[in-house]
């Protein structure tokens, strides 16, 4: 039993390793998507910086400074925005589902080394942290920052993590229902987590991981038996035609209601949310029309590699309590809050470009290095968990 299970975990490991070797080399429709995904994610990420009541609670420069008296078209504008990040997270996990409905076993060697990036991105941010702020850094900041992922500083990524250990068993479950199962089983969880949670938030004991399952059966039924479905250009358009356009409609019936009744004064960012239906047929239709759109380019391929680390190098909790208000800080206190939607995009494109380079140099430096301490300490936990496989066989 141990050396079957370590079989098939390197076998596994081979798997990741391979298809990291042709990262770079891959059909580029998918790839795009992520590179949207994460240009969405960042300038949601500024947009919530430039809302917040207080822009941090950790920085004294800025305590007093509130952006949300902001009305009229810019805060339309903000909501787009908002809106991004969540139609980013929802590209990132419909394209990441299409593939893991082909998997059969957790890539462990991948997500230890997720892992350990995470980690050392963190901890480095805070030694420059320390460092840059002599060593005045809120005591909770340092605690979080030294355990990234139990203090979930990047939700996507600790939700990720953990659907990758429960994405196989899904598997099994897929496998073995029938169509009418597999049809029923999506056609319940997407009716309580995605369309009843769009109006009512939390309802149903609502989370993103309860979210993503029901997605990933209604993914798994669409691959499986929707097969014309997905290769269908005309249709797939008219879904993102109707994705966009229904989302778009809604949000300026709730602005253009703003103006005149108070009772929908902020609702205008009711439409911002992971259980958005408008969002998922804007992420599933793209993914389909990427997917029959054959092109390849090392540089899109490239960039969308380093989507992890971009994604955790910009949202670091430092970046969000230091670094990114004091940006919107000076800038407020230079050009004034009439220009906001300048500093939105101008804030995400810099914050994209520095994410990018330092990914770009942590890949060829850094990750060496934890590519090896990841590989190390896989090995370790592989033989604790032979030991207490033994330890608990023996008793039973």
């Amino acid at each position: 039993m141990r050396n079957n299970r370590i079989l098939t975990d390197r076998q596994t490991d081979r798997q990741t390793d391979r298809q990291t070797d042709r990262q770079t080399d891959r059909q580029s429709g998918i790839e795009f998507i992520k590179i949207l995904a994460i240009l969405g994610i960042i300038l949601s990420h500024v947009e919530e910086t430039l809302m917040a009541e207080k822009l941090t609670a950790y920085s004294p420069y800025i305590d007093n400074i509130s952006f949300q008296s902001s009305k009229g078209l810019q805060s339309l504008i903000m909501a787009g925005a908002s809106c991004a990040g969540s139609l980013g997270n929802t590209f990132f996990f419909i394209c990441s589902a299409w593939f893991l409905l082909d998997k059969k076993a957790v890539a462990k060697k991948k997500l230890m080394h997720m892992l350990v990036d995470i980690w050392t991105i963190s901890v480095g941010y805070l030694l420059v942290t320390l460092f840059l702020r002599s060593g005045n850094v809120d005591f909770q900041l340092i605690i979080k920052s030294l355990l990234p992922m139990t203090f979930s500083n990047n939700w996507y990524l600790t939700c990720y993590i953990l659907f990758c250990f429960v994405h196989p068993f899904l598997n099994l479950i897929i496998e073995q229902a029938g169509q009418k199962q597999l049809f029923h089983i999506s056609l319940t969880l997407i009716t309580l987590y995605v369309f009843a949670n769009f109006f009512f938030r939390g309802a149903f004991f609502y989370s993103h991981i309860i979210l993503w399952v029901a997605l990933y059966f209604g993914m798994a039924y669409m691959k499986r038996y929707m097969q014309r479905f997905t290769v269908n250009r005309n249709v797939n358009l008219i879904m993102l035609a109707v994705g966009i356009a229904g989302n778009t409609v809604i949000m300026c019936m709730m602005y253009l209601l703003a103006q005149k009744i108070s009772f929908f004064e902020g609702k205008v960012f009711f439409l911002v949310g992971n259980c958005n239906p408008f969002f998922i047929m804007i992420a599933v239709s793209m993914l389909n029309l990427m997917r029959m759109t054959k092109f390849k380019s090392r540089l899109i391929n490239y960039c969308s590699a380093l989507s992890l680390l971009i994604y955790v190098i910009h949202e670091n909790i430092f970046q969000r309590a230091y670094y990114r208000p004091a940006l919107c800080y000076y800038m407020f206190m230079g050009y004034g809050k009439q220009h906001l939607c300048f500093f939105l995009l101008s804030l995400t494109v810099m914050i994209f470009a520095f994410s990018l380079i330092v990914s770009a140099v942590y890949r060829v430096t850094v990750q060496k290095i934890t590519e090896k301490i990841s590989r190390r300490m896989l090995e370790m936990f592989r033989r604790i968990l032979a030991r207490v496989d033994k330890l608990f066989m023996s008793v039973s």
